[in-house]
């Protein structure tokens, strides 16, 4: 990097280091628009040799090229589209200023179709996020009958996909057997049950097994003839 960057204590060779490490394209002028610098980067990105561009200038290589709208106009150039050789490039230019003077400009670029891929990836991935957010919600809110929303709160999903099952196991004559711990909601789940099922105009009756010595169960759920205990 020679002309009046050569007025910067910073070793050349050090500085090439680190701008062919930086993944995206980096170029650099002086204050007459020559190319002074032009990273590994760019140089394979822009398909071009860079020490045959070292030196000449970018308006007969690059004619409107946002470096130099950068240059001359001594303002920041962000978010530009440029085409080399019929390729897109996202581009981003400043001037560059060192004790109070123009001393020339420096660009960064990004490969547009990369950009495209990034973002479609970026999409798909946010679109598919979206896509199980809403199944997720669609089977907490929707999952449940319509019938069952009235005593039944919750969000756990896999609470919802059980008590789905009650509506279909209603209207059947097969005994179902509800367990859990008191105070969840056992008998509420029951009266539910006994309200979908085929018997909705018939009685509905609680018994309370526990409370019934087991000698006397079965009277008290079959009956008994007088006398009987005598």
């Amino acid at each position: 990097m020679e002309s009046a960057f050569s007025s910067f204590h910073v070793d050349k060779d050090f500085l090439s280091v680190i701008f062919d490490s930086i993944y995206d394209g980096i170029k650099i002028v002086d204050k007459d628009g020559k190319f002074i610098f032009i990273n590994r980067s760019a140089e394979k990105n822009m398909h071009i040799a860079r020490d045959e561009w070292i030196g000449r200038s970018v308006e007969e290589l690059l004619p409107n090229s946002v470096i130099m709208e950068a240059l001359k106009t001594e303002v920041p150039q962000i978010h530009k589209h440029s085409f080399v050789r019929n390729k897109k490039f996202i581009v981003h230019a400043s001037p560059l200023t060192f004790k109070g003077r123009l001393v020339g400009a420096i660009s960064t670029h990004k490969d547009g179709d990369e950009i495209e891929m990034l973002k479609t990836s970026f999409d798909h991935f946010t679109l598919n996020n979206y896509i199980h957010f809403l199944e997720n919600e669609l089977h907490r809110v929707q999952v449940l009958p319509s019938e069952m929303k009235g005593f039944v709160v919750s969000k756990n999903s896999t609470l919802v996909n059980e008590l789905s099952k009650i509506k279909k196991l209603a209207p059947t004559d097969i005994s179902v057997l509800i367990r859990g711990e008191s105070g969840v909601g056992k008998e509420v789940i029951a009266r539910n049950i006994h309200e979908l099922s085929n018997r909705i105009g018939n009685p509905y009756i609680t018994i309370n097994c526990v409370a019934i010595p087991e000698n006397l169960l079965e009277s008290e759920l079959f009956g008994y003839e007088e006398g009987a205990f005598t």
